[in-house]
């Protein structure tokens, strides 16, 4: 499960999602947190924007690598553009 936060959300409960987390008793090793200097549109902001898009590259690589391969780089999905 990723899950990105604008620290400067008016939209959203401040920590919300890691209260729902923790609720939910999920393993820590599959949920990634991230948080962002930005709104709750965090992709707006370009500095938080190029974060995100770093963050979801390094999460799609970390899921569709076949178990024995997590925690190996693989350059070509962490390289590629999502847009």
């Amino acid at each position: 499960v990723f899950i990105g936060s604008g620290l400067f959300d008016l939209a959203t409960t401040l920590c919300a999602a890691e209260v729902n987390v923790r609720r939910a008793r999920l393993p820590r090793e599959r949920v990634m947190l991230r948080h962002y200097p930005a709104g709750h549109m965090m992709y707006v902001n370009g500095e938080s924007s190029a974060r995100l898009a770093q963050d979801l590259r390094a999460f799609v690589a970390e899921c569709a690598a076949p178990r024995w391969l997590r925690g190996l780089e693989v350059p070509m999905l962490t390289k590629t553009k999502l847009w």
